[in-house]
Protein backbone atom coordinates (compact mmCIF):
# COMPACT_ATOMS: atom_id res chain seq x y z
CA UNK A 1 0.00 0.00 0.00
CA UNK A 2 1.35 3.42 -0.90
CA UNK A 3 1.42 6.25 1.56
CA UNK A 4 -1.42 8.71 1.68
CA UNK A 5 -0.88 12.45 1.80
CA UNK A 6 -3.00 15.37 3.02
CA UNK A 7 -4.19 18.09 0.63
CA UNK A 8 -6.56 21.04 0.43
CA UNK A 9 -8.63 22.43 -2.42
CA UNK A 10 -10.94 25.39 -2.89
CA UNK A 11 -13.90 25.36 -5.25
CA UNK A 12 -16.15 28.32 -5.98
CA UNK A 13 -19.86 27.51 -6.27
CA UNK A 14 -22.72 29.66 -7.45
CA UNK A 15 -26.15 28.69 -6.15
CA UNK A 16 -29.15 30.09 -8.01
CA UNK A 17 -32.61 30.20 -6.50
CA UNK A 18 -35.54 32.38 -7.64
CA UNK A 19 -33.24 34.79 -9.47
CA UNK A 20 -30.93 35.22 -6.46
CA UNK A 21 -27.32 34.09 -6.76
CA UNK A 22 -25.26 33.08 -3.75
CA UNK A 23 -21.52 32.65 -4.33
CA UNK A 24 -19.93 30.18 -1.93
CA UNK A 25 -16.38 28.86 -1.62
CA UNK A 26 -16.01 25.23 -0.59
CA UNK A 27 -12.71 24.53 1.20
CA UNK A 28 -12.04 20.79 1.13
CA UNK A 29 -9.41 18.97 3.20
CA UNK A 30 -8.76 15.43 1.98
CA UNK A 31 -6.34 12.52 1.98
CA UNK A 32 -5.01 11.05 -1.25
CA UNK A 33 -3.59 7.58 -1.84
CA UNK A 34 -2.20 7.30 -5.38
CA UNK A 35 -2.70 3.56 -5.83
CA UNK A 36 -0.30 1.28 -7.68
CA UNK A 37 -0.07 -0.83 -10.83
CA UNK A 38 -0.58 -4.58 -10.82
CA UNK A 39 2.36 -6.69 -9.72
CA UNK A 40 3.16 -9.76 -11.82
CA UNK A 41 3.29 -13.27 -10.38
CA UNK A 42 6.54 -14.41 -8.77
CA UNK A 43 7.77 -17.50 -6.97
CA UNK A 44 6.58 -16.10 -3.65
CA UNK A 45 3.25 -14.67 -4.80
CA UNK A 46 0.58 -15.03 -7.42
CA UNK A 47 0.74 -11.30 -8.09
CA UNK A 48 -1.57 -8.51 -6.99
CA UNK A 49 -4.25 -6.63 -8.90
CA UNK A 50 -3.82 -2.89 -9.47
CA UNK A 51 -5.15 -0.42 -6.91
CA UNK A 52 -6.68 2.79 -8.16
CA UNK A 53 -6.20 6.18 -6.51
CA UNK A 54 -8.35 6.86 -3.46
CA UNK A 55 -9.70 10.09 -2.02
CA UNK A 56 -11.01 10.43 1.52
CA UNK A 57 -12.72 13.72 2.27
CA UNK A 58 -12.00 14.83 5.81
CA UNK A 59 -13.70 18.22 5.98
CA UNK A 60 -15.79 20.59 3.89
CA UNK A 61 -16.02 24.21 5.04
CA UNK A 62 -18.26 26.64 3.21
CA UNK A 63 -17.68 30.40 3.26
CA UNK A 64 -19.42 33.35 1.62
CA UNK A 65 -17.63 36.00 -0.44
CA UNK A 66 -17.33 38.06 2.73
CA UNK A 67 -15.38 35.31 4.49
CA UNK A 68 -18.34 34.47 6.74
CA UNK A 69 -18.60 30.73 7.46
CA UNK A 70 -21.82 29.29 6.06
CA UNK A 71 -23.45 26.62 8.23
CA UNK A 72 -25.52 24.62 5.79
CA UNK A 73 -25.51 20.85 6.31
CA UNK A 74 -27.38 19.93 3.13
CA UNK A 75 -25.00 21.99 0.98
CA UNK A 76 -21.92 20.55 2.70
CA UNK A 77 -23.33 17.04 2.17
CA UNK A 78 -24.06 17.84 -1.48
CA UNK A 79 -20.51 19.11 -2.11
CA UNK A 80 -18.97 16.13 -0.33
CA UNK A 81 -21.13 13.62 -2.22
CA UNK A 82 -20.40 15.31 -5.56
CA UNK A 83 -16.65 15.21 -4.94
CA UNK A 84 -16.81 11.60 -3.77
CA UNK A 85 -18.82 10.56 -6.86
CA UNK A 86 -16.45 12.38 -9.25
CA UNK A 87 -13.06 12.75 -7.53
CA UNK A 88 -11.03 13.59 -10.67
CA UNK A 89 -10.58 17.26 -9.68
CA UNK A 90 -9.21 16.32 -6.25
CA UNK A 91 -6.99 13.58 -7.72
CA UNK A 92 -5.52 16.12 -10.14
CA UNK A 93 -4.83 18.62 -7.34
CA UNK A 94 -3.19 15.96 -5.16
CA UNK A 95 -1.08 14.66 -8.07
CA UNK A 96 0.09 18.19 -8.91
CA UNK A 97 0.96 18.77 -5.23
CA UNK A 98 3.00 15.55 -5.12
CA UNK A 99 4.88 16.43 -8.32
CA UNK A 100 5.65 19.91 -6.96
CA UNK A 101 6.92 18.40 -3.67
CA UNK A 102 9.16 15.96 -5.55
CA UNK A 103 10.54 18.77 -7.73
CA UNK A 104 11.21 20.90 -4.67
CA UNK A 105 13.02 18.02 -2.93
CA UNK A 106 15.17 17.40 -6.03
CA UNK A 107 16.04 21.11 -6.27
CA UNK A 108 16.97 21.16 -2.59
CA UNK A 109 19.19 18.09 -3.02
CA UNK A 110 20.88 19.64 -6.08
CA UNK A 111 21.56 22.92 -4.21
CA UNK A 112 22.89 20.97 -1.24
CA UNK A 113 25.25 18.96 -3.45
CA UNK A 114 26.41 22.14 -5.24
CA UNK A 115 27.08 23.91 -1.92
CA UNK A 116 29.11 20.93 -0.70
CA UNK A 117 31.15 20.93 -3.95
CA UNK A 118 29.88 17.55 -5.15
CA UNK A 119 28.53 19.01 -8.40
Amino acid sequence: MTRSSKHSATQELEILCNGYALVVEAHVDFSFTPGRPATPPSYASGGDPPEGPEIEIERVKLTRETGEVLECDWLSDFVETSLRDDPEHLIEIASDDRIAEADEAADFKRREMRDEGRL
